[in-house]
């Protein structure tokens, strides 16, 4: 189950209460964040405040930004 909320910080990301430590590759329209845990994950970027995830079986997940 993909998480409904995400916090990307400079070298940390939360998914759903659990953090895990990050570095990010920028590549031009998506970022690549690799976790500690050896997993990586590609989001598209679609605007300043808005990123999406193909998630396998589920179709794109959206995050907006929000303060």
């Amino acid at each position: 189950m993909p998480c409904t909320e995400l916090r990307f910080e400079k070298r940390l990301e939360t998914c759903g209460g659990l953090a895990e430590k990050v570095t990010y590759d920028v590549r031009e329209g998506e970022v690549i964040v690799h976790g500690e845990s050896g997993l990586s994950a590609v989001y598209k970027v679609i605007d300043k405040n808005t990123i999406s995830i193909e998630m396998p079986g589920m179709g794109s997940v959206v995050f907006g930004k929000y303060l």
